[in-house]
């Protein structure tokens, strides 16, 4: 019983807190703020959270023979009077609204209009109950009139100056007076339509300000003075259709996670000055399919682009050196990716269930370690190699994938990180690994590679050899490297009417000698440079223009049913589908491949100067 007793009074003592006041007049509560001028502070109703009917404030008040001004309307005056009704008039005398001043009145109607008198709303306070919005939860307004001397729409963690208002339909019409916008400040208003236009005085956007309010269409801009953006703040904001932010934002690192999560773009360009995503920017984007990056960008942000389950065409630029973990996450209709040559970091699960990802994996040398479950159910995958680099892998790092055989090419073996059970790498105790030569005694040595059976000592350069233009000339390739001997031997077949030019490695010009011999010690990319236009079987020419280009490409002369770009080390970089052009923006300056597969199944291949 003492613990209940304890408790009662608490309450008590609470609700003489609440109604605290310095004088009554009619049925309001006032608290004076000064006496020289005379002003008040309307401090609430006398029958408190049960009040009823139509709320009539008033400029000035009476008391003991002094006139005051009301100039305030005081925290949790209001709060949880859920039957007044009608329109609330609040008068040009009040110059600040507190927090929580009317939270949770849901009786009122038509539209809210704050006076010009008002130049800031609910600042943040510690929340009492949850509740510190000066309207937060008032859903029976339909309309809100904000005044051109506000300079501040206040919120805090929980909840905001107008958050969970759903009757607020219409247009936001933000003063251009307007400095900050603080968090969770409109969040949840999902009545709100049309487009949000931010004023050009903005500087500050806190955590989830418009979270969740899904009405707004149209192009989201942002001012050039807005230089914090904080989490969640549009998250979920489906309506939008285009965005605009200033890249200094970025530069300033005051660009919060998951900004833009949960809308519904179907293509993202991201402009140059970018140079790096934020935490879940893009996540839960449930329609986009197309990404552009800017070559000024380094950094993919941990669940950037998490749960984008549409997306099927992305460009990484080489500038990139790291993938944040979960960055790619369940982007179940991905099939290829390119993993820029100085990537250096990529996290755990980058890659978890992106089930489209098909045929082999290739990580750059200058990655170290293979992170929990960064492969995690890609089961498309068959082959993977692991750079030079390489010198962890983590459990769990290819559960759930079918992978048919493995290549090494570090010469110390990478130690395979196990905190829980035999064999969790996940592939099957006989799946053939290649390991570079001279190295086969360490690696059946090695803790966790000696449960392996059926590893093997080979070439683990990566090697392609290619026709520029499969029409004008094939290659043979004569002679393979071997352990005992990396010599490759080359050669190119002219076709009628082609002309054999030259061979290219890793795009730089190399030797004119048909048959051609060199020494394998690195990753390559060989290419027979031929004459002669790419010629369909019924003796049209197919062209390319502009080449060399720097923006996009045009084919003439067949109807492309895909088109694929790839580099100097063979990867595949750019695909196009059901098109006859094809962009290059966002590719290193060089010379690519170009392999056109047209609508009746012919392979057409041509070298592009990408400038």
């Amino acid at each position: 019983m003492k613990k209940l007793i304890l408790t009662l009074v608490f309450v008590a003592s609470f609700a003489m807190q609440a109604l605290a006041y310095d004088f009554q007049s009619g049925n309001l509560l006032y608290t004076i703020l000064s006496t020289d001028p005379p002003c008040v502070s309307l401090a609430g109703h006398v029958d408190g959270t049960e009040a009823q009917g139509e709320l009539v404030i008033p400029e000035t008040v009476t008391y003991e023979g002094v006139t005051y001004t009301v100039t305030s309307i005081g925290q949790y005056a209001f709060w949880g009077c859920k039957n007044l009704t009608g329109q609330l008039v609040i008068p040009n005398t009040v110059t600040r609204i507190c927090p929580a001043a009317f939270g949770q009145c849901s009786g009122f109607t038509g539209m809210l209009v704050i006076p010009e008198s008002v130049t800031e709303l609910s600042l943040p306070i510690p929340p009492v109950n949850g509740i510190e919005g000066a309207f937060e939860e008032c859903s029976g307004f339909t309309g809100l009139v904000l005044p051109s001397s506000l300079e501040v729409i206040g919120g805090g963690v929980g909840g905001g100056c107008f958050a969970w208002c759903s009757g607020l339909t219409g247009e936001l019409m933000i003063p251009n007076t307007v400095k900050e916008i603080y968090s969770m400040a409109f969040y949840g208003c999902t009545g709100l339509s049309g487009e949000l236009k931010l004023p050009d005085s903005l500087e500050y956007i806190g955590y989830e300000a418009f979270g969740g309010c899904s009405g707004f269409t149209g192009k989201l801009v942002f001012p050039e003075a807005v230089d914090w953006i904080g989490d969640y703040a549009f998250a979920r904001c489906s309506g939008f259709t285009d965005v605009e932010l200033h890249h200094q934002v970025f530069y300033q690192h005051n660009f919060g996670d998951y900004v833009f999560s949960g809308w519904n773009w179907s293509e993202i360009d991201l402009p140059e000055g970018w140079t790096a995503t934020g935490q879940g920017t893009f996540a839960d984007n449930a329609n986009l399919t197309k990404v552009h990056l800017p070559e000024s960008l380094t950094n993919v942000g941990s669940d950037c682009f998490k749960n984008c389950s549409k997306l099927s065409e992305i460009n990484i630029p080489e500038s990139v050196y790291s993938f944040g973990s979960q960055a790619f996450s369940h982007c179940s209709n991905l099939t290829e990716i390119h993993f820029p040559k100085h990537l250096t970091s990529i996290g755990a699960g980058a890659f978890n269930h992106c089930s489209g990802l098909m045929g082999e994996i290739i990580i750059p040398d200058s990655v170290e370690w293979i992170s929990l479950g960064t492969f995690d159910s890609c089961v498309g995958i068959n082959r993977f190699v692991a750079g030079s680099s390489v010198n962890r892998i983590a459990e769990w790092a290819f559960r759930d994938t079918q992978l048919e055989s493995f290549c090494l090419k570090a010469t110390t073996p990478p130690q395979l990180f196990r905190q829980t059970q035999p064999n969790a790498w996940h592939f099957p105790a006989d799946i053939p690994i290649t390991v570079p030569c001279g190295t086969l005694e360490a690696y059946q040595n090695a803790e966790g590679w000696s449960d392996f059976t059926n590893i093997s000592e080979g070439v683990v350069y990566v090697f392609f050899v290619l026709s520029s233009n499969e029409d004008s000339g094939i290659v043979n390739l004569l002679k393979e490297a071997t352990c005992d001997d990396m010599t490759v031997k080359v050669e190119a077949v002219p076709g009628q009417g082609g002309t054999f030019l030259y061979w290219e490695a890793n795009g730089e010009r190399v030797s004119s000698e048909n048959p051609y011999n060199f020494t394998l010690d690195k990753d390559t990319r060989l290419v027979a440079i031929f004459s002669g236009t790419g010629i369909g079987e019924t003796g049209q020419a197919v062209s390319l223009y502009p080449n060399p280009t720097k923006e996009k490409l045009t084919i003439d002369g067949a109807e492309a049913a895909e088109i694929q770009i790839y580099n100097a080390i063979g990867q595949c970089v750019k695909t196009s589908r059901n098109t006859n052009e094809i962009s290059v923006e966002g590719l290193p300056q060089g010379v690519y491949l170009l392999r056109i597969t047209t609508a009746d199944g012919m392979v057409i291949s041509e070298r592009v100067v990408k400038e």
